[in-house]
């Protein structure tokens, strides 16, 4: 199996933008962007310490999504147009922020401020540990699977805090909501919402039901609760489906979370997300792994996704060499008759052959 290591240095996340964007300011490209590589901090620390630096609000200083503090993270941050006008234009900014020892890069210009809805990837490039050797074959062979499938789009593991019971507190919340929430509570109930939506794309992927129609590029996603809850028509059997499922888990489909101060947009999520592999390989003692993921997909469920390939296509990959060995040793056997050496082969080749057929099945959803 394979484990993600949590050293700042072996764990880097590089954000890149999928919008138009522009060198000089313009009145349709006015508020200015840069990507910065965060220190050992996560992204909300990060922007209240930005703020500090320039004097300004937190509050004018925009990002995609949050950033893991074990990270290191190469990440967007945009400025409103006041803050340029507080340090007297974006090169002071830049100054400043070299000034603090901040590494930057890629400046631009964009025409509305970062915000959980701007479409961005994340490239990864993250050492792994492993329990046992694979050789560089071995890797490209895993590499060609992750390229050729999807994985579950699952919340990742850090979603749920470092006990991996948030989602638990968060019920608890949600029982019944205090006055006033912190970000700690605002966090937990998140986890909860995500430990849902986990629940919902886990039984539609142990279900199968995940393959397009024909001709059908619409993604199947799931709801997210949320104060607008977008669930599928009622009339249809996914939306019947939907509901049911949601009732299992405890949610009330016609009376969805509501309380603003929350900050729980009800969306849809996608079941599945598809990776790009760029390289996967041994080095040293650990595993290097870069690929490109869309954006609110984890690398900790690829993660897992390539324990699950491991552990159905270790069995067969050692299948087929044994068959393969078996068949020539018994071929250059002199002691036993020619028809004897083929049977043996061809009956050694029967009780393997259908662990291998049943095992790539189960690998390729």
């Amino acid at each position: 199996m394979f484990f993600v290591k949590t050293q700042h240095q072996d764990f880097i996340v590089t954000e890149h933008l999928a919008i138009p964007t522009t060198n000089s300011q313009s009145s349709s490209m006015n508020y200015f962007c840069v990507r910065i590589t965060k220190p050992i901090m996560n992204t909300k620390d990060f922007v209240t310490y930005l703020a500090k630096i320039l004097w300004v609000s937190a509050y004018l200083i925009w990002f995609a999504w949050l950033k893991d503090k074990h990270a290191r993270c190469h990440q967007y941050f945009s400025f409103w147009p006041t803050i340029l006008a507080k340090t007297r234009w974006y090169k002071a900014l830049l100054a400043l922020l070299s000034e603090y020892n901040l590494f930057w890069k890629h400046p631009c210009w964009i025409a509305q401020s970062l915000s959980p809805k701007t479409p961005i990837t994340n490239e990864f490039s993250v050492l792994l540990q492993s329990d046992q050797h694979y050789t560089a074959h071995q890797c490209n062979e895993r590499k060609k699977i992750l390229t050729d499938k999807w994985f579950p789009n699952v919340y990742g593991d850090q979603r749920f805090g470092w006990t991996g019971h948030n989602h638990l507190h968060g019920k608890k919340l949600l029982d019944k909501l205090p006055k006033k929430l912190s970000f700690d509570d605002r966090f937990k109930i998140q986890a909860r919402v995500s430990s849902i939506a986990n629940a919902l794309i886990t039984k539609r992927w142990n279900q199968g039901r995940i393959i397009h129609l024909a001709g059908d590029d619409t993604p199947l996603t799931v709801p997210v609760p949320g104060a607008d809850l977008r669930l599928a028509d009622p009339a249809t059997p996914a939306g019947k489906r939907e509901r049911m499922h949601l009732k299992a888990l405890g949610i009330d489909p016609d009376t969805p979370i509501r309380n603003d101060d929350i900050g729980l947009w009800g969306r849809r999520r996608e079941v599945v997300a598809y990776p790009q592999i760029q390289a996967f390989y041994p080095k040293a003692r650990w595993y290097l792994l870069r690929c490109i993921l869309p954006k609110w997909s984890y690398l900790t469920s690829l993660v897992s996704h390539l324990n699950t390939l491991v552990a159905s296509t270790t069995y067969t990959t050692d299948a087929i060499k044994s068959t393969n060995q078996h068949t020539k040793r018994q071929k250059h056997n002199p002691y036993l008759p020619r028809k004897t050496q083929t049977t043996r082969a061809s009956h050694y080749h029967q009780h393997t052959s259908s662990p291998t057929k049943k095992s790539s099945r189960s690998s390729s959803f």
